[in-house]
Order: C-alpha cells, then structure tokens, then sequence
C-alpha cells in the first residue's frame, strides 16, 4: 500500500467536532468546548484516531487570544493540550458596515 492510500485510511479514522463561533462566545465556552474535544480524544487514544476540532467562524469573537493559545502554543489556560487533539479554524472576511444618510 502506499503512501497515499495509507493517508486517506487514516483520514477515515478522524473524530470531528464543529464549535460554531460568534460575537456572544465567551472564554468559558471556548473552554468547555476544548475540553470536552479533549476528552473524546483521550477517550480514542487507544484506537489510534485523532480528534479535530473545528473553530467555525473564529474571528467574531473577542477570545482570538484564547483561540491562538490554544492552537499555537497547545494549551488551555496554560494547561497542556493532548497531541491527539487537533485543530482547524475559519475566519471570515472583514465587512465593512455601510452607514446610510
């Protein structure tokens, strides 16, 4: 088998969660999602499938930081975050809002 096919195998062997985010998403709730991913996926270590959490939206809320921690530096208020845990996020563009007269 080469290496390809091994990688769309492993593909198949994925747990995934959607965290939809918006302007009233708050610190905890990022939180309380992440640990909740993190706990499937120590739950799966044994069957050798990653989990991957998928930030939906990320940039409408005020907790970016948060999000870069988590992402970026592997942690969850400076807690450690799983190597089996693994993340995507979205970012919408800009919209300038149009003020009428």
């Amino acid at each position: 088998m080469n290496v390809l096919n091994l990688n769309i195998l492993r593909s198949i062997f994925v747990s995934r969660l959607i965290f939809k985010i918006h302007g009233g998403t708050t610190y905890k709730d990022i939180e309380r999602n992440v640990l909740h991913a993190e706990m499937m996926a120590k739950q799966l270590i044994n069957r050798n499938v990653d989990t991957v959490l998928f930030f939906d939206e990320a940039n409408t809320c005020e907790a970016l930081g948060m999000i870069k921690e988590i992402m970026v530096d592997r942690r969850c208020n400076g807690r450690p975050l799983s190597d089996r845990l693994k993340f995507i996020v979205a970012c919408n563009p800009y919209r300038r809002q149009v003020q009428f007269q």
